[in-house]
């Protein structure tokens, strides 16, 4: 029984009846196979089904031999895959290089470790990942021509590894950039010598290179209460103070009035933390040959940043075409390379990152892009390193335009990647609930429903590069995405400002950072469904989950509808379930449950994309069952299926019964996790805030014969719980308590004392005392449950396992 604090933790909240509540706790589940559990999906196109014989690939696209020293094969699970599995994947000695469904791992290792993982329980097929596999379906291998093409190499791998390779066969390696998963590397190759090249053991995948470009004072008040003049949010004194926001684009034109400051003049690349909006102005890349000048060539990035936060009323006229977040400031990337082009170094993520990364003034949290390209509906590179740059950094929203109509009908790259928001359009003012024709529309190629929303695209009038104070109307998503990009600014002011729960801005409510998770619930949980067109009913191909109004998620004092969330970081693994309830008071407004996740990054051109596969299931007070995404008119019908494309699922009924809804969020799938997640529910909620959850659990084993911090077989130890105050209220004449049904341990003292535990506050109580078996096995997990009694709530804490 080693390992102890290798912790399953189980984390629960329990709360009572005094403000917003979402009153839930961490639980066993069962989970469900897909409907082809035995097929793998290649992101070549191929569909490899493993109980049959592997497809017939060209014998230059197979492997010939068996590989000799560190190879790369495929691991497929018989079924979700469970943490313990996993974790006994590693200790075999592979190394996990990505995910593919269903229940498949990219690995490599040797012969002698694929012996050992061949007989683990349950793993059901191992096999070759073979060359032909590393090739995008949209390459013409007959091409003759070169061609820009774009490299993977496996993670840690150095570029260079494959020049020699590349030479050899006429290609040029032109750059390449490493990051924490894997390696670019962008190469001049005619694609009918890739049959070679992709027998290089280092090489990952190709896929062709896709050139970025940019998509090119009504919408204040559409976005915040669909209202005409009516700025409510702006009113109630939420305008994007303190918040840092980026775009990466065209250029600006800093002595515009929308953001020039006369104290801090900017006329050339640096940071400038002092500057009244701009903290920065820099490139997004490397660049020496300076490719990109400072400056707007095209108005573009002008037009852009304007929307999201231009503001000039310090230094100009008081225009009614100011900023959705006027307070806000910004970090700027600029990427203009001329001719529409935007660039950015070979790794996108690191191009995102930069403004993340931030200076003394800080970094931002949100980061608009109005440019991509519309080449391909695939999960491509750029797609990748997008969700790449949101798993690593998970307070960091990214959005991109969704596309125009031309280029293209359907939505393109990077918006087409799972966690960020794709903006699409509809029209302005009044007209507002019309989908813009010129929007590019959805699905994904894997299904996934795009755009997230939409927001105005039409006529959109910001500041222009001709003059300090000139202003233009333009109509493109790209004028759509920082319009939401500001909007996302200011209800990320309303969690970090400490206006949640209460509605007010208060010391006693501290802020929080939130997650780019919870924002992209909040804006989704906020929208207007109002399209008099039968082609627009949410989820819709044309405008997503709908248009954002944030008068419908953001609570204030005497509004009906009121706000819960969670914000769970700690995350979940297959098998498991968050179980939730919220108390309905009245029906005079509709429930609205969202559930979002940032997922792990897929595979390149993986089909479908999704890695980890949460399940949002909720049960009304009479026990009707709703399940994520099953919708008719604009609202959720009962049953259907489990939604296994979407990171993103809904539910909303307008009808609310009164009473207690449960809401479930199951762990289907886990095989990159935990996975944290966020909800966020609206309606006419009762509001209950006093909460209790468990934040951390030791155990002492000194005087024992193997006093390492561990459970041991035959050992006394002593396991301290302690416990969190997440709630408003403090907590009084806090005891609880400690069992387990294992045969392996009998607990001796199960009382332990905490006192009184104020807002945020931990503590840990008084010990456990616990008496392991002298028979307990090594790796035996054993689940203990903790229950809290206290003069404001009662009931069962959750558990956790230590082994």
């Amino acid at each position: 029984m080693r390992k102890a604090f290798a912790l399953l933790f189980l984390p629960f909240l329990l709360l009572a009846a005094t403000g917003p509540l979402i009153d839930g706790q961490v639980l066993p589940t069962a989970t469900h196979l897909y409907r082809d559990p035995t097929v793998i999906h290649l992101p070549c196109g191929i569909d490899l089904d493993t109980r049959d014989a592997e497809p017939t690939l060209p014998a230059n696209l197979m492997l010939s031999a068996e590989q000799e020293g560190i190879g790369t094969y495929l691991v497929q699970f018989d079924g979700p895959i469970y943490s313990h599995e996993r974790r006994a994947l590693e200790q075999s000695g592979v190394g996990i290089e990505g995910y593919l469904p269903n229940y498949t791992y990219i690995v490599r290792m040797d012969q002698a470790t694929r012996a050992r993982v061949e007989i683990l329980p349950g793993v059901g097929w191992v096999g070759n990942y073979e060359p032909g596999y590393k090739l995008c379906p949209e390459i013409d291998l007959g091409g003759g021509i070169p061609e820009k093409l774009v490299v993977t190499l496996y993670a840690g791998i150095d570029g260079e590894v494959i020049r020699d390779a590349v030479e050899a066969i006429g290609g040029e390696l032109l750059e390449w950039q490493a990051t924490d998963f894997q390696t670019f590397v962008h190469i001049m190759l005619a694609p009918q010598r890739l049959s070679v090249l992709v027998r290089e053991p280092q090489i990952k995948w190709v896929e062709p290179y896709h050139q970025p470009y940019i998509m090119n004072g009504q919408a204040q008040w559409v976005i915040q209460t669909w209202e005409e003049d009516n700025r409510r949010i702006w009113d109630e004194g939420i305008t994007g103070e303190g918040q840092i926001l980026a775009t990466l684009d065209s250029g600006i034109r800093t002595t515009h009035n929308f953001f020039r400051d006369p104290s801090v003049p900017i006329t050339d690349f640096g940071d400038y933390p002092n500057h009244r909006k701009i903290i920065a102005y820099q490139k997004p890349a490397y660049d020496p040959d300076g490719v990109i000048t400072f400056g707007d060539e095209t108005g573009h990035g002008t037009h852009t940043a304007g929307s999201v936060l231009g503001n000039d009323q310090p230094v100009g006229d008081s225009s009614v075409n100011i900023g959705m977040a006027p307070d806000a400031r910004i970090y700027f990337l600029d990427g203009g390379g001329g001719g529409g082009g935007i660039i950015h170094a070979v790794s996108l993520e690191y191009s995102l990152s930069v403004a993340y990364n931030g200076n003394s003034a800080g970094g931002a949290r949100i980061i608009s892009n109005s440019w991509g390209s519309q080449a391909t509906r695939a999960y491509d590179k750029s797609c990748v390193e997008s969700d790449q740059t949101m798993w690593n950094r998970p307070d960091y929203l990214v959005m991109f335009s969704a596309g125009n109509n031309p280029p293209s009908t359907y939505t393109g790259s990077p918006a087409n990647a799972k966690n960020v928001i794709a903006v699409g359009g509809c029209l302005n003012g009044t007209a507002a609930n019309f989908h813009w024709s010129g929007s590019a529309q959805g699905p994904t190629n894997d299904g996934r429903i795009r755009p997230d929303l939409v927001t105005p695209a039409k006529d959109i009038t910001s500041a222009w590069r001709n003059s300090d104070d000139a202003e233009a109307a333009t109509s493109g998503t790209s004028m759509a995405s920082p319009i939401a990009a500001g909007s996302a600014g200011l209800i990320r002011q309303y969690f970090t400002d400490g206006w949640y729960p209460s509605g007010s801005p208060s010391a006693y409510h501290a802020g929080f950072n939130p997650s780019a998770a919870l924002l992209k619930a909040t804006m989704i949980n906020s929208v207007e469904t109002d399209f008099p067109s039968i082609e627009d009913r949410v989820p819709s191909n044309r405008v997503g989950w709908g248009r954002p109004k944030l008068d419908n998620v953001l609570y204030f004092p005497g509004d009906l509808r009121k706000l819960a969330i969670v914000d769970f970081d700690e995350g979940l693994a297959t098998g498991y379930q968050f179980l939730g309830k919220v108390d309905v008071s009245g029906n005079s407004e509709p429930i609205r449950i969202t559930l979002n996740w940032t997922d792990y990054p897929g595979q390149l051109y993986a089909f479908p994309a999704l890695v980890n596969d949460l399940n949002l299931e909720v049960i009304s007070p009479s026990g009707k069952v709703y399940r994520g995404n099953n919708f008719s008119d604009n609202v959720s019908v009962e049953g259907g299926d489990f939604d296994t494309k979407n990171p993103v699922e809904n539910v909303f009924v307008d009808s609310s019964e009164t009473g207690e809804w449960e809401i479930r969020v199951h762990a289907n799938n886990v095989p990159a996790g935990p996975q944290p997640f966020a909800l966020v529910v609206t309606g006419e909620l009762n509001t209950l805030i006093s909460s209790a959850s468990i934040s951390d659990v030791t155990v002492d084993d000194e005087g024992q014969t193997n006093p390492d911090g561990n459970m041991d077989p035959g050992e006394d130890v002593t396991i301290y719980v302690t416990l969190l105050n997440a709630g408003e209220n403090a907590l009084h004449n806090i005891t609880s308590t400690l069992s387990s049904s294992s045969s392996y341990v009998t607990i001796t003292g199960n009382d332990a004392n905490y006192g009184t535990l104020n807002p945020a506050e931990s503590k840990q109580g008084d010990g456990f005392e616990v008496t392991v078996s002298s028979s307990a096995p090594l790796e035996e997990w054993v689940k203990f449950e903790v229950s809290i009694f206290s003069s404001e709530i009662s009931g069962d804490l959750g558990s956790f396992k230590l082994m």
